[in-house]
């Protein structure tokens, strides 16, 4: 995995296209399915850039999910959505990513 620099605005400005819009559709209705939200609920929203895309940018995860964890009210969820393991081939540059996908049966 690379650590290079890159320019997120560059990248950004064709980021949202119709199949990543897509995507982030698909993985919006699958959260919803799974989890049932009221209006009463409070939810954070952490994303990286267009918030497509979140920890497999970041280098240690461990800490920031320990994090979320104790900012969770008591009852609180948390639904995580990234890439699957991928080795890779989803970003054409890899500079700034740390992880290529994760197994999300082993993060359960």
């Amino acid at each position: 995995m690379n650590t290079g620099k890159r320019d997120f605005d560059k990248e950004a400005s064709t980021w949202d296209a119709p199949p990543r819009i897509k995507l982030a559709q698909d993985v919006s209705k699958a959260i919803l399915g799974r989890l049932h939200l009221t209006q009463d609920m409070d939810i954070l929203d952490f994303g990286c850039g267009t918030g497509l895309v979140s920890l497999h940018h970041v280098k240690e995860i461990q800490p920031l999910l320990e994090q979320f964890y104790r900012t969770l009210l008591p009852g609180g969820r948390m639904a995580i959505a990234d890439l699957d393991e991928e080795g890779g081939r989803f970003h054409g540059n890899n500079n700034g990513v740390f992880h290529f996908g994760f197994d999300r049966w082993h993060h359960r």
